[in-house]
């Protein structure tokens, strides 16, 4: 099995890990191998936001905010790091990537010759993190927090002016301040695992710790830090400890690529299983030839053989535990891609659902549930309450092209809004699936 490189997308910088060394590359590089992309996305606007609605249209219920907020301007892709659903809505950790940017990324890692897999960096956090520890990143000038509670996500950021000591403390000190304000309501303030991406001196990034503590209010503590070569010398970096905490389900790619990913991760496990699944057939097997023969030096061997089988698929299946629920998720995952594949030409619906929805329509996300209960697709119009047209011609599109359409409720107030969910059923004669 490939060993995937861990590459590193951070404000605009390409950094990439092989073994104790790590190499700067050029904009959308060309991996030698399979490759695990934590980015991002340019320094892409981030965020965490509470809202009504159904958690499912959270992507298109926050794009569809920070477009009327101004936060953002043109189309976007919001990307999901961490979504709660909490009473009548939901809240979620995104980061919003300029739709150009977005298209760009994922083109450039669909056409490398490997799998090239790419991560937010904010599931990498919080992946990192948990109820009791928050995550904070410092890559260059750029500092971030997140912290996902129980019933609360936290998410802070902020750009120190310079390199200097000075901007570099004040930066620390005001992100202590943004997470404080952040969890006045909150309850008490959880330890914070600070991570550095580039350094080299350990006490000075110890003492960025220290002022980003006194700010919040809170304990924090250094991760490790490890000696990496470069070209401009040693460095001191947490990049292996964030490349440990990136999995594959966080993946933002499409399916053939995390299909491979997943299929490689899988093979350890899938090894052992069989190991253990053998060993169990043959002991079998030896108990029943013994039950039929009477007991003989050839019984006694054939005895010890079982014994050291069943030992050896006990042990075996002690370390399958030990790993812990990965591969189950894994191959659950890998049974609902499966699935999905057989229900659905992915390519053919998209191309259907594009041709319908025109110039005024925007299609923000579609979703397979199960097999048995359709399609859900979520989208906005460009018009909000003016919309209403273009959102009729798409439906009586949808119906032409063989799809009974159910509308859904993403969020009270949603048809000002200009957000909409639609569970889609082809009909017996629809173009474009499986056949």
């Amino acid at each position: 099995m490939k060993t995937a490189l861990p590459v590193f997308h951070l404000d605009n910088r390409w950094l990439m890990l092989d073994g104790g060394a790590l190499r700067e590359l050029g904009a959308f590089p060309e991996p030698a191998a399979p490759a695990v992309v934590i980015s991002d996305f340019g320094a892409a606007h981030s965020g965490a936001l509470a809202l009504e609605g159904q958690p499912a249209a959270a992507e298109a219920l926050i794009e569809k905010r920070l477009r009327t907020e101004g936060i953002v301007d043109g189309e976007n892709k919001v990307v999901l790091c961490h979504r709660l659903a909490l009473g009548r809505g939901f809240k979620a950790l995104y980061t919003a990537v300029p739709m150009n940017e977005w298209q760009r990324l994922l083109a450039w890692s669909e056409r490398q010759p490997d799998h090239c897999l790419v991560l937010p960096l904010l599931a990498v956090m919080r992946r990192l993190g948990s109820e009791k520890q928050a995550v904070a990143i410092r890559h260059g000038l750029l500092f971030r927090y997140v912290h996902c509670g129980r019933d609360s996500i936290i998410h802070a950021e902020t750009r120190a002016y310079s390199e200097s000591a000075e901007d570099l403390q004040a930066a620390a000190a005001a992100l202590g301040r943004h997470v404080s304000d952040a969890m006045h309501t909150s309850g008490e303030i959880p330890e914070t695992l600070w991570l550095s991406t580039l350094c080299r001196d350990e006490s000075a990034e110890a003492a960025l710790v220290a002022s980003f503590a006194l700010s919040a209010g809170a304990r924090a503590h250094l991760a490790a830090l490890h000696a990496l070569s470069s070209d401009t010398g040693k460095l001191l970096s947490a990049l292996p400890t964030m490349a440990a905490a990136a999995r594959v389900s966080d993946s933002t790619s499409l399916f053939v690529p995390r299909l491979l990913a997943h299929a490689e991760q899988l093979l350890p496990w899938a090894s052992a299983a069989a190991l253990v699944a053998g060993a169990i057939l043959l002991a079998s097997g030896i108990g029943t030839h013994l039950q039929a023969r009477s007991a003989s030096a050839q019984a006694e061997s054939l005895l010890a053989q079982e014994a050291a089988l069943v030992l050896r698929a006990e042990q075996v299946e002690r370390q399958l535990l030990t790993l812990g629920p990965q591969p189950l998720g894994d191959l659950q995952f890998l049974e609902r891609l499966s699935r999905t594949r057989q229900q659905e030409d992915v390519v053919a619906l998209l191309r259907d659902l594009s041709a319908a929805a025109g110039s005024g329509v925007r299609i923000l996300r579609v979703r397979f549930d199960d097999p048995s209960s359709g399609i859900v697709l979520e989208g906005a119009t460009d018009n909000g309450m003016r919309g209403g047209d273009q959102l009729a011609r798409f439906v009586s599109r949808l119906r032409q092209g063989g799809f009974e359409v159910q509308a859904l409720d993403p969020a009270s107030g949603s048809q000002a809004s200009g957000v909409f969910s639609y569970r889609l059923t082809r009909t017996e004669h629809a173009y474009g699936g499986r056949t």
